[in-house]
């Protein structure tokens, strides 16, 4: 019996993917950070700064700083720039965003919003922190130490004065990565977001 846990385990290990997106759990606070389609359709213009720390007192454990700022241009348009830094042991990202919304008035209460958010990321290797038993690995030194791409972030909201549900997909286009003549290339890879809630006391 060990013997097939240990074989399920190893085949399934070979098919598991982490996530390419930040950890964010402070979306209470901030979910237009979510959903570029929530840009304009608040009351007021929320300005937000965050920052978060994964396991303490670990060295080079996770940590991400957001800032972000949306707003109403009239009825029917909303924008927002989001910018998040984050780093995880050697690797980092950094990224900016523009969030351009459309809303649509279903009725008197139910409002629809489309937002598109084009954005550039940047990832990041310090080989500073990556010890090799081989110090002149010819593979490694020629693993640059940045690269830039350009993505979108596309999101549809539906929302009223009581609930709302909406879904995002971040890294829409799925752009190619690479650092350094080809020797690293990775995809950014499609996400998918579903969020909704409801306000049972007010």
């Amino acid at each position: 019996m060990k013997k097939i846990v240990i074989l399920l385990l190893l085949v399934i290990g070979g098919f598991v993917k982490a996530q390419q997106l930040p950890e964010f759990s402070q979306y209470l606070q901030n979910d237009f950070i979510l959903n570029p389609a929530i840009a304009g359709t608040k009351s007021y213009a929320p300005v937000s700064i965050s920052h978060r720390s994964q396991w303490l007192n670990f060295r080079d454990a996770p940590t991400t700083q957001i800032a972000s700022i949306h707003g109403s241009v009239n009825q029917k348009v909303g924008i927002g720039l989001a910018l998040v830094n984050h780093e995880a042991g050697p690797t980092g990202m950094m990224s900016a965003q523009f969030s351009y919304a459309f809303r649509l008035k279903l009725n008197d209460k139910m409002k629809l919003s489309f937002g598109l958010a084009p954005m550039i990321i940047q990832h990041s290797l310090n080989k500073n922190k990556i010890k090799l038993e081989e110090q002149n690995d010819n593979t490694f030194n020629r693993i640059s130490g940045k690269t830039t791409v350009v993505d979108i972030n596309a999101g549809v909201y539906l929302y009223a004065e009581k609930y709302f549900i909406g879904i995002a997909v971040p890294q829409l286009t799925g752009n190619k990565l690479r650092m350094g003549d080809d020797l690293f290339k990775e995809r950014l890879r499609r996400h998918y977001l579903l969020h909704a809630g409801y306000d049972h006391i007010t």
